[in-house]
């Protein structure tokens, strides 16, 4: 799973890293996240014009569930009961901090 910490200006941010090209994922419309059939196991990024070639280097296309980024972190926030109002405060006052 390719999330990272990178240092912009100040801040600590964490990042999607694409797992096929290596390169940041930028923007969650142009991500997916893809796991492989058959239920658990690790949770792979790619960009959306990566997916493919992911795919076909990691046993075939046929092999793998994937989904939009957008709503990643809406199921995980789901899943780790998330108070999203709370901890956007949080990150708020978080955010002054650091400046």
């Amino acid at each position: 799973m390719s999330i990272e910490i990178r240092q912009q200006k100040r801040q600590s941010c964490p990042i999607v890293v694409c797992d096929h090209c290596g390169q940041p994922i930028t923007e969650a419309t142009n991500g997916n996240y893809e796991w492989k059939m058959g239920g658990s196991g690790p949770v792979y990024f790619t960009h959306k014009d990566c997916c493919r070639e992911f795919e076909e280097a990691h046993g075939g296309t046929l092999a793998w569930n994937c989904c939009g980024l957008g709503v990643f972190s809406i199921y995980l926030d789901a899943n780790l009961r998330v108070n999203r109002e709370k901890e956007m405060e949080r990150a708020a006052m978080l955010a002054q901090i650091g400046r």
